[in-house]
């Protein structure tokens, strides 16, 4: 499909199912942040997806890494990728961190297997002398929303003889154009 509009909905729907269906293939992305002398990558699952907000939504430890690292810079790069549509996604994010109070009905909502991810001792990253050295306990306080603004969306589809790239930016709209795949 050569039409730039239909693939735009391609991709917001494909993060729209990744928002809600725990089995679509965008529900795990790959998040990547600047770390201390290098990128860094790990897989998120996506929690929510707003096309007209133009935002993504993934929930986190408040203790990793990667939020210490989203407050010192707040650059981030998110990419998925549909098997059964042959689509790679990469959105350029400016991710806003946010804790406290204003996650409380979140919390109040979320199952109690889900709420075991955020807490523990030590905190996530902390060298164990043994595996079994680490206790899990949630603990509200511990629960952070990564709040992800869209700068840019770029679309791969390698479904058909010709490779199709596009890109949508933030800064025009999300006007969109081709690229080069």
């Amino acid at each position: 499909m050569t039409d730039l509009a239909g693939h735009f909905a391609t991709a917001w729907r494909m993060l729209d199912e990744g928002a809600a269906d725990p089995h679509a293939p965008a529900h795990l992305l790959t998040l990547a942040t600047n770390g201390a002398g290098f990128p860094e990558a790990r897989m998120v699952a996506l929690r929510g997806a707003d096309r007209a907000a133009g935002v993504i939504e993934i929930e986190t430890d408040a203790a990793t890494a990667k939020v210490a690292q989203l407050l010192a810079d707040p650059r981030a790069t998110a990419l998925a990728w549909d098997p059964a549509r042959s689509v790679q996604l990469r959105l350029r994010l400016r991710v806003t961190v946010v804790t406290g109070p204003d996650l409380h009905a979140r919390w109040e909502a979320m199952p109690a297997h889900r709420r075991l991810n955020y807490g523990g001792a030590p905190p996530p990253g902390t060298p164990l002398p043994e595996p079994e050295a680490y206790a899990k306990h949630p603990e509200r306080a511990r629960l952070a929303l990564l709040r992800g603004q869209v700068e840019e969306l770029e679309l791969l589809d390698l479904s058909g003889e010709m490779h199709l790239r596009a890109l949508w930016r933030a800064e025009d709209g999300f006007a969109g154009g081709w690229i080069a795949p």
